[in-house]
């Protein structure tokens, strides 16, 4: 398809969740270990855009996508639980990315205010805006091992999409 996307994500050298179909379908998530036995879906069928796995494997976050945007869904892989992880219908949430230790979520915002945020990855609490940026094409691709950097994209007119680095530490 035309636009498709590969939307995968591993977690040290032992799970990798994909999502198998073109963009805007029902999909289901299969997670894998690498020897390449099946563990088992996860989470309902869903039109997933983005997948981060937790750096122990134990959890997945994705973007569901809806018609109207979408939001951040947490699904445990261990208990088979599913938890929204973001709630204004105002904004459109995706790109989800765990931080290094797990603790923290990530991920990208449009709407009103449109930037790349982070929230507690248990889900209590209030999300923190990292950086406002102009537009909504743009989002966080990876957090560095140490946890000190996310790496985020950015459109350009001129360059079309940059790659810059948002500290996560100090004065950013």
């Amino acid at each position: 398809a035309p636009n498709a996307r590969a939307s995968f994500a591993a977690a040290g050298d032992r799970v990798l969740a994909y999502r198998t179909g073109a963009s805007s379908v029902q999909s289901n998530l299969t997670m894998i270990d690498r020897a390449g036995k099946t563990l088992g879906q996860i989470g309902p069928p869903g039109d997933y855009r983005g997948i981060d796995v937790s750096p122990d494997g134990s959890r997945v976050a994705v973007h569901l996508h809806a018609e109207a945007g979408g939001d951040i869904w947490v699904l445990d892989a261990v208990r088979g639980t599913n938890s929204r992880f973001t709630f204004d219908v105002n904004r459109h949430y995706a790109k989800p990315n765990w931080s290094a230790d797990g603790s923290r979520i990530i991920y990208s915002a449009t709407g009103a205010k449109p930037g790349i945020l982070e929230k507690p990855s248990s889900g209590a609490g209030h999300e923190q805006t990292l950086l406002e940026v102009g537009g909504g094409n743009q989002g966080p691709t990876h957090v560095s091992r140490d946890g000190r950097f996310a790496l985020y994209t950015l459109y350009d007119p001129k360059s079309q999409r940059d790659v810059w680095a948002l500290p996560l530490f100090g004065d950013r």
